[in-house]
């Protein structure tokens, strides 16, 4: 098996292992978004892509479903 397909299950399988945690205990792995400062445009991307959101460097988060 070459290492980019043990890579690929490795994350798999930690994708499997997290979706089956609790909520409680999915936040011990996470942060809240007050707990983190992104100063980085294309962070908020990703994250704004992943969310479904619009929202830069502290402004008010704008869903795209209002």
């Amino acid at each position: 098996m070459s290492r980019e397909n043990k890579k690929a299950m490795k994350e798999e399988l930690q994708k499997i292992a997290f979706n089956r945690l609790s909520y409680d205990d999915k936040l011990s792995y996470c942060r809240r978004p007050e707990e983190v400062e992104l100063n980085d445009k294309s962070e908020w991307e990703i994250i704004n892509e992943h969310l479904k959101t619009i929202s830069y460097f502290g402004d008010m988060t704008k869903s795209f479903f209002s």
